[in-house]
């Protein structure tokens, strides 16, 4: 029983001598940057197909850059632009053809940016992502194109830099 008690003795005496010493705060590290890599750029464009199939705005917005949203956007009606992403992707999944079963292939970065290609599986559909790594994770500037359920298939019109037109 001593033996225990002991050890623990001694456990808090050592945390307590380790905490004294100078007052002098430690030198600042600095962490060297380490430009993206294609590492979660599958996960990404995977998890926006997914959340956009199942109108998931919450979860598909987040995705997305500004580029990637005003994109999504203008998938819809001008009259419906100024509405907000999440109401955009629940319009958007409404209207266009789920994309179930896909790869992800041709994934290419360069510096903070990433090119992939999205292929359907079973079905005639490729098209290309575009997305951006400001640090904070990859987000997709250029979804996927999408097809619409009337059969036309509607890439997003908007371009990084350049406002949306008006119908």
């Amino acid at each position: 029983m001593r033996a225990p008690m002991l050890a623990v003795a001694v456990l808090v005496a050592a945390l307590a001598l380790g905490g004294c010493g100078d007052d002098e705060p430690s030198p600042a590290r600095t962490i060297p940057f380490e430009p993206p890599t294609e590492r979660g750029v599958g996960g990404t464009i995977r998890d926006y197909v997914r959340a956009l199939n199942d109108g998931d705005g919450q979860r598909a917005c987040p995705l997305l850059d500004e580029n990637g949203q005003a994109s999504l956007i203008s998938f819809l009606p001008s009259s419906n632009r100024a509405i907000p992403c999440e109401t955009a992707v629940k319009r958007v999944a409404r209207q266009v053809v789920p994309l179930r079963r896909f790869r992800i292939e041709r994934v290419k970065v360069s510096g903070r940016s990433a090119t992939a290609e999205v292929k359907a599986i079973g079905r005639p559909y490729s098209s290309g992502v575009l997305l951006s790594n400001r640090g904070d994770g990859w987000k997709i500037s250029f979804p996927p194109g999408l097809e619409s359920k009337s059969g036309n298939r509607k890439p997003p019109r908007a371009v990084p830099g350049v406002p949306l037109e008006k119908e």
